[in-house]
């Protein structure tokens, strides 16, 4: 059964499975608050975003993904013009080199307070913090294009590998759905409230 905190304006979307990822947290959760799976590859992202936002008429994205070895839920604060895909994408690219060579900007940041987005979401449970690192992959490429086609309207959150998921890819950090997703929960009602105040 899909459940839902957001009224619209902001919409959810999630990765599906990528790589040795069988099970992308990102994705479940996406999919229980309503939102969008994506494919793990940047451009059919955001052109299903862009037309899943005309639909809705959402004024913002929040984007999730996983990133394994990670031990908590990570607000990223800045994308960078920059790739390094250690794997191919769901559409066979292997990337290296900036995103966007026109672009002088080596990094694209949040019109939201990711500090403040880490703070609504610790209420929730220990953890939550900013990461200046959205990787060199398809998250950080997505948050990149999300950025500037939306005018910073966008935030990027990297959640922890399940636990099982953690354990079979050979240990490591991992987080269960439950506090992934209460975390995901308050940091959408923080967005949705930011959301009315921007122009």
């Amino acid at each position: 059964m899909i459940s839902t905190v957001s009224s619209g304006r902001v919409l959810v979307t999630g990765f599906g499975s990528f790589g040795s990822e069988r099970v992308n947290p990102s994705g479940l959760i996406a999919a229980r608050l309503g939102g969008v799976v994506l494919p793990v590859a940047a451009e059919e992202a955001w052109i299903m975003t862009r037309e899943e936002m005309k639909r809705r008429r959402a004024r913002a994205v929040l984007a999730l993904g996983v990133a394994g070895g990670r031990a908590h839920v990570c607000v990223e604060k800045q994308a960078v013009n920059e790739a390094a895909y250690p794997i191919a994408d769901d559409a066979g690219r292997v990337l290296h080199g900036p995103l966007d060579a026109q672009r002088a900007e080596r990094l694209a940041v949040t019109g939201f307070s990711a500090a403040g987005m880490a703070r609504a979401m610790r209420r929730t449970g220990p953890g939550p913090r900013v990461s200046r690192d959205a990787g060199r992959y398809v998250c950080n490429h997505f948050y990149f294009m999300l950025l500037h086609n939306i005018n910073g309207r966008a935030v990027f959150v990297h959640l922890p590998r399940l636990p099982d998921e953690a354990a079979r890819l050979g240990g490591g950090p991992g987080l269960s759905l439950e506090a992934a997703e209460a975390a995901v929960r308050a940091g959408l009602r923080f967005m949705e409230r930011q959301v009315t105040l921007m122009a």
